[in-house]
């Protein structure tokens, strides 16, 4: 029997869940221990969550399958750079995390150029979009983005804008006529294999809702 999947906005209680699926989507790729991924996950999820005025998450049961964090507020830069760098300075403790703290920050950085460079309207802008893995080809991506799609709508410019971890373009990507805008790359080597990571900045259709 297929089970009712419940869209609503994020709540304080689902960050546990959301820190284990952002640490299993990336960072579990970067940091030799698992509690280091999920502290690294837990400082990215909390910077959404402060920086974005719109979060939602769907549900199926009590699990939660995926959320969208998006519409950045008007804040410094520096705050949250400072933010980053006592994260980076806690897990630098250890020693084989540094690696990977570098390529996290280049990787970073790779991604606010791509935003400069095109003129991206935090307004417009999908920060995080989360999956559980089970779910990533299921319908509900294609539902949270209609539900981020309603409250953009509603917006003078209506095209979203997503930046994707990697080179594969999503599905869901494809069947919401969402345009490759620019990519970067870097290699990186955050634990002991050396590879090419990249970023790809995508545009979608202007909305006529």
């Amino acid at each position: 029997m297929k089970r009712e999947i419940e869209y609503r906005k994020y709540k304080r209680q689902d960050k546990k869940e959301l820190t284990k699926i952002l640490a299993e989507q990336i960072y579990n790729n970067f940091f030799e221990k698992e509690k280091d991924a999920q502290k690294y996950s837990r400082f990215i999820l909390k910077r959404a969550i402060e920086t974005c005025k719109y979060g939602k998450v769907a549900v199926i049961g009590e699990k939660i399958a995926g959320a969208i964090f998006g519409i950045k507020k008007d804040k410094s830069r520096f705050l949250s750079h400072l933010k980053r760098m006592v994260c980076y300075a806690q897990l630098k403790l250890r020693k084989k995390n540094r690696e990977a703290l570098k390529s996290l920050l280049l990787l970073d950085q790779m991604e606010q150029e791509l935003l400069d460079k095109n003129n991206v309207d935090n307004e417009k802008l999908i920060v995080l979009f989360l999956m559980e893995r089970r779910y990533e080809r299921a319908e509900i991506q294609e539902a949270l983005l209609a539900e981020w799609e309603n409250v953009v709508s509603g917006q003078k410019d209506k095209r979203t804008w997503i930046v994707v971890n990697g080179r594969a373009e999503p599905e869901f990507l494809d069947r919401y006529h969402f345009q490759k805008v620019e990519e970067k790359s870097a290699i990186i080597q955050p634990k002991e294999q050396r590879f090419r990571f990249y970023k790809t900045l995508y545009r979608g259709r202007e909305s006529t809702g």
